[in-house]
Order: C-alpha cells, then sequence, then structure tokens
C-alpha cells in the first residue's frame, strides 16, 4: 500500500480511540487538525495515536470563525499537492469529516493525479474505494438520468411544480426537505436523496450551489 495521509476534521468527527488502533504502519500519515479551544485531548485517543510515532502530529488552528479549519486543511492539501506534483506515485489525501465544504477542492486535488477523496469514519478513510466523496473522472460526463426511486420521486414532483421555488444552495435545499417530507426527516436521510438527485443526473453541483436538470410540472 502507498503513502496515505489521513487529515482529521476534529472539530466535525472526534473518532474512537478503538478505531483510530485500525490505522497501523508506515504508510500512514496522520494529521489533526483541531481549533484552539480544542487544547485537551482525551488519553484514550492520544494512547491509540502514540504508536504512530513521527508519523501522527497535532494541527492547531489559531485563528476561529466558521470555515477557519477547513481553510486550514486546504492549504496543507495545496502544500502536499505541491510537493508530490512531480512524483509518479502520489499519495492518497483522505479528509476524515462529514463536512462537504471541501468536496470541490477534493475534486481538483484529483484531477491532478492524487487518489483524494473524503471519509466519515476511519474505517472508510483505511479501506480503499470507501469514499464519501466520490473521486470525479477527470473530464466528468453529465449524468444520465436514471429511474428515481419513491423518496427522490416526491422531491421531483416537488421541484418539478415549483420552478420558481427551487433551492439554488444545498443548505436551502436540505431546509426544504423538511417541508417536504416532515419534521422526522434526518440529516442523514437529506443527505442521502441529494445524492441520489445528483447520482441520477437531475442536478448538478458547483461548491454549495445546484442547479437543476429537471423540466417544469407546470405549462
Amino acid at each position: 500500500m502507498g503513502l496515505t495521509y489521513i487529515l482529521i476534521d476534529f472539530e466535525n468527527v472526534q473518532p474512537a480511540a478503538d478505531d483510530l488502533k485500525l490505522i497501523r504502519g508506515e504508510h500512514y500519515q496522520v494529521r489533526v487538525f483541531h481549533g484552539s479551544h480544542q487544547s485537551k485531548f482525551d488519553k484514550a485517543m492520544v494512547k491509540a495515536l502514540q504508536p504512530l510515532g513521527e508519523h501522527a502530529d497535532y494541527i492547531e488552528c489559531e485563528r476561529t470563525g466558521k470555515n477557519a479549519l477547513d481553510f486550514r486543511i486546504a492549504f496543507f492539501l495545496g502544500s502536499i499537492a505541491k510537493e508530490f506534483e512531480s512524483f509518479k506515485d502520489k499519495p492518497a489525501l483522505v479528509v476524515l469529516s462529514k463536512d462537504t465544504d471541501l468536496d470541490t477542492l477534493l475534486e481538483y486535488v484529483c484531477s491532478l493525479g492524487f487518489d483524494a477523496r473524503r471519509a466519515a469514519t476511519v474505517h472508510d478513510a483505511i479501506s480503499p474505494g470507501k469514499a464519501t466523496s466520490p473521486a470525479p473522472a477527470k473530464n466528468p460526463k453529465p449524468a444520465k438520468q436514471k429511474a428515481a426511486s419513491d423518496t427522490l420521486q416526491t422531491l421531483l414532483t416537488y421541484l418539478a411544480d415549483h420552478p420558481k421555488n427551487r433551492p439554488a444552495k444545498i443548505e436551502t435545499l436540505k431546509n426544504h426537505l423538511t417541508n417536504i417530507y416532515g419534521p422526522t426527516i434526518t440529516d442523514q436521510q437529506k443527505d442521502a436523496v441529494i445524492t441520489e438527485l445528483v447520482s441520477k443526473g437531475f442536478a448538478v453541483v458547483t461548491g454549495k450551489k445546484i442547479e437543476y436538470k429537471i423540466p417544469s410540472g407546470k405549462n
């Protein structure tokens, strides 16, 4: 297995010590990115990373505020991309986070020849191909629309019937999903239906914006 960087967004995901024990071997480099307010770490977590020695490190983001830690991780990704740009065997870059803000950057890093992806768990991070944000092709073609599930069909019907009231941003769409499906819908279910919407060619996501590829249901 080649060199793999696992970048942990500690503000977003706090892996259990037992999961961190799964990261073993000299081919792993682990970086724990944390805010200045996260100055104390669970003893079990520290012990789980100790066997990695110099292959594990903690990187503090001194600035606070929305996306401050994301920018720190983005800077690190850029540094690694620059360092290994001329290498034939480039390292894999895995961001351990449930936050989608870095997905667009990871897609760009993929276009440079890296295996760059996001994972929600340690298990997915150390398993090749287990990406939360799949690495796209270098020149991806628009997805061909496929049959929708019953859940997605409800959303498609709503969007078709409200062509002038379609949310333009992912977060706004998630708020709409509560109105469409009811208050019992979970964040995980929202992510799933949006993923299906995009993967089946009914929408295209660019950064935090979403553009729909469905006709109006009203004449």
